[in-house]
């Protein structure tokens, strides 16, 4: 099973199914995020599921509890996602509510959470306020996040080592943020190589521009994929 998670944002979704028809045996799932869901709704994640392509999705709820289980199940009741994020900070009744309703669904879902957007630094911690680095913060945040009941989170590659030692054998951690080869992102400071993610624990990678930019993405995915498996 391929550990990649294309993520398909800013994309139209026209090509978001041509891309989907093109890779769909190559990869995991794809990922689509708020922008996908606000701008196609439910009528768009269907579409993408009729191509068997699973889904990520990246919804990343962060409210109060009751309004976090209505969301959830107005999505989940009508098209069924391999994945689903909620914020960790959402509380233990959020997410409690939020496993309910996978479960009264009789769904395989995970529910993910979100710990410590990539796209932020210590530096930016601590001009919000925080007194923990980042290390210690996402470790908090999954040791909670593994005590009720998530499924996995979603961190950087710079925390997977700690988390796996922090956390349960078939707790699950997905990374986005990796690239293939050497990338500056200016959306993001906690970035990764593929490689590097997959010997720390990874279980599944989220990549997008690396390989949506590229002029053959299938055989860009083969290639690795099949440098993934060597490392495994």
């Amino acid at each position: 099973m391929s550990k990649i998670i294309l993520a398909l944002d800013n994309i139209s979704i026209d090509d978001s199914i041509k891309v989907v028809d093109d890779i769909k045996s190559e990869i995991y799932a794809v990922k689509l995020g708020i922008g996908f869901f606000y701008k196609y709704g439910i009528d768009g994640l269907k579409a993408i599921r009729e191509k068997n392509m699973k889904v990520f999705l990246d919804l990343k709820l962060c409210d109060i509890p009751n309004t976090i289980e209505t969301a959830l199940n107005a999505v989940l009741s009508e098209v069924e996602v391999s994945m689903v994020t909620i914020h960790i900070n959402a509380g233990a009744e959020s997410i409690k509510r939020s496993l309910s309703v996978i479960e009264s669904l009789s769904l395989e879902t995970m529910l993910l959470g979100v710990t410590v957007l990539t796209s932020v630094s210590n530096e930016n911690l601590h001009d919000m306020g925080y007194k923990l680095d980042l290390d210690s913060l996402v470790v908090d945040l999954a040791r909670f996040a593994n005590n009720n009941g998530l499924h996995g989170i979603v961190c950087s590659g710079h925390e997977i080592s700690i988390v796996r030692k922090e956390t349960s054998k078939n707790f699950k951690i997905v990374v986005p943020g990796i690239y293939i080869k050497e990338s500056n992102s200016p959306d993001q400071s906690r970035i990764m190589c593929y490689s590097n993610a997959v010997r720390k624990g990874a279980d599944f990678l989220v990549i997008g521009r690396s390989i949506l930019k590229t002029e053959d993405p299938v055989h860009l995915i083969k290639e690795v994929n099949y440098s993934i498996n060597n490392i495994l």
